[in-house]
This record gives structure tokens, sequence and C-alpha cells, in this order.
């Protein structure tokens, strides 16, 4: 039965794939691309793309999310490049969105550098999701302890009963 389902979910997961490739290789889109650490301390390289829809609606997809030996920008550059060359998507990358870290951003030896080679137009930009990361960290900080404190201590005396949670 788990080969099965195993099975199942390789074959959905090809179909989505090959249907998003299709889109991609008929339009522009943008890539988000972020790359993390897991708990094993294995490197993951993850692709968001995000593209309009035939309803002139954006849509976003995950692409891949594929182990990477390390986490420089050659290693990251050579996994994007296998993978939108393997399927000629690259002629359509129009915008990448990364985090701010040297090895995406940096001036001389970076992801985005390396692209821009590629599609010297291309338009790179922060991502949003991690500038709102940052934002949310400094606004942390700016909170006196105390009162931080206090709030963590509700949100563990509701989170830690339905009863409470639900009275609430």
């Amino acid at each position: 039965m788990i080969k099965l389902l195993k099975i199942s979910q390789l074959a959905i997961t090809k179909f989505i794939k090959d249907r998003v490739f299709e889109v991609l290789g008929s339009q522009p889109f943008s890539l988000i691309v972020d790359e993390t650490t897991d708990c094993p301390n294995k490197k993951q390289l993850g692709l968001v793309v995000r593209y309009l829809n035939e309803d002139f609606e954006y849509e976003y997809e995950l692409l891949d999310l594929m182990h990477v030996e390390k986490g420089d920008a050659e290693t990251l550059f050579n996994k994007l490049k296998g993978c939108l060359f393997h399927e000629n998507l690259v002629k359509n990358l129009v915008r990448l969105a990364t985090d701010g870290a040297n090895t995406m951003r940096g001036r001389n030896y970076s992801l985005s550098q390396k692209i821009k080679i590629l599609r010297p137009n291309i338009y790179s930009v922060y991502c949003l999701c991690h500038i709102g990361n940052l934002v949310a960290k400094k606004a942390q900080m700016a909170i006196p302890k105390c009162i931080y404190t206090f709030l963590s201590k509700i949100n563990s005396y509701f989170s830690q009963s339905s009863s409470r949670h639900e009275e609430f």
C-alpha cells in the first residue's frame, strides 16, 4: 500500500510539474529562490515560480525543492541552471526574488550576478517575505521585555488547553 501511495504521489508530482513547465515555457515568469538548512543540517534549495494564469491572476507553484551540497553561489547557480535549462525556461525568466544574503545578492560573486550573465535584463528584487520577517524581528526588539514575556505567557496559557482556547 505504501509503495502504491509513493508511486501515486510521484505521478501526481510529475503531472503538476509538467503542467507548470508547459505554462512557464510560453510566458514570462518570476522566480523566488531560497536556500535553507534543515534539521539534520542538510542544505536545501527551494524554487517557487510566480506567473499569470489564464484569468490574469497570479499563481504560485513550488517548482522544486532540492538538496545541495554547498550553499555557495556556484553550487546554487548550477542547480538552478540545470532545472531552468533542462526545460528551456530561462528565456522567459524576467524577475528574481531572493533574500539579502551575499550568496544571493552580493555585488561580485552571487547567484543574482551569475543569472544576470545569462539574462542581463532580469529584474532582481528582495523577497517580500524576508523583508517582512526582518521588520517583525525589529518590531519585536522594540517591545519591552516584560510585555513580551507577558504576551508569551498568555499565548502559552491558551494554547495548552483546548477548552481555554475555545472559551477565549
